[in-house]
């Protein structure tokens, strides 16, 4: 599950990985 509609939601590997974008990635 994904939302790509949060503006401030990313996990620690997802922020370092370089998702500016701000996407929260439920994996």
């Amino acid at each position: 599950m994904f939302l790509l509609r949060s503006d401030r939601c990313c996990l620690g590997f997802d922020c370092a990985r370089g998702n500016r974008d701000g996407y929260c990635a439920s994996r």
